[in-house]
């Protein structure tokens, strides 16, 4: 059947409205999604936390990243971070005052401190569960992964190496293979890693957390006879595996 005029009318009015609903609602989209961090990044970024150790005297001894876990009253990071090692100097063993540095805008330091205690460590697998005192009810922890690493699977590293300033700084890379030598059992990353990046997230695609950033593997470097100098390849990031910082996780909740 032929419509009439007032029908067809209709039908261009309508479409023309439907056709004006979906470009507006196409250049929202358009527009949210080149004004605003993926909201892993920025949920990573603000339970990324800058840690620093502090002596009796109120010195500086070192710092460190590490990242929130749980309901976000606890911090996940190394155990070199967090506490003196075995091996430390009569002048390290008296650097235990640890502080907790919140920042919820990436473009700024860390302007939030609170005092942490160490609750479970271990210093063969280089790993640390810390309780903050009067933590940030606005923050939760970052999910953990329950998956085994895979090789060439992409990840981002957060952390505070201090390079660059005092705000956080992310790499991103891929898994670059599995180190287990003299026990140690590490996951090589290409992202960069940095002194003070050690205790921050490496994130999986999935936005979930498969490894502790813990150290670099540095190049080596080469000199001839004749004075000249040059790296002997490039540094590779280590991280440690996050399936002991899940199961202490599990054993305080039971």
């Amino acid at each position: 059947l032929a419509s009439s005029p007032k029908s067809q009318f209709n039908r261009k009015l309508i479409a023309g409205v439907l056709a004006s609903s979906m470009f507006l609602l196409t250049a929202v989209l358009f527009v949210n999604l080149i004004s605003s961090e993926p909201p892993t990044v920025m949920d990573a970024s603000k339970a990324t936390v800058f840690i620093e150790v502090t002596n009796s005297q109120d010195q500086r001894c070192w710092i460190g990243s590490g990242f929130l876990v749980g309901d976000g009253s606890l911090v996940a990071t190394n155990a070199h971070v967090a506490a003196p090692g075995s091996d430390a100097t009569y002048a390290e063993k008296d650097c235990t005052n640890l502080q907790i540095g919140y920042t919820t805008n990436s473009q700024e330091a860390p302007s939030m401190f609170r005092q942490a205690e160490v609750m479970e460590i271990s210093e063969v697998n280089d790993l640390a569960l810390l309780k903050i005192s009067d933590p940030l009810k606005s923050l939760v922890g970052l999910p953990l992964s329950d998956e085994t690493a895979t090789i060439g699977a992409p990840l981002t590293v957060f952390g505070y190496p201090g390079l660059g300033g005092a705000t956080i700084t992310v790499n991103n890379g891929v898994v670059s293979g599995f180190d287990n030598t003299n026990g140690d059992e590490y996951i090589k990353i290409s992202a960069v890693i940095n002194s003070g990046n050690s205790g921050g997230p490496v994130l999986g695609k999935d936005g979930k957390v498969l490894g502790v950033a813990s150290a670099a593997n540095l190049a080596g470097v080469e000199c001839s006879d004749d004075g000249d100098c040059y790296t002997d390849g490039q540094n590779v990031g280590l991280a440690r595996s996050i399936k002991l910082i899940s199961q202490w996780l599990a054993q305080r909740s039971n």
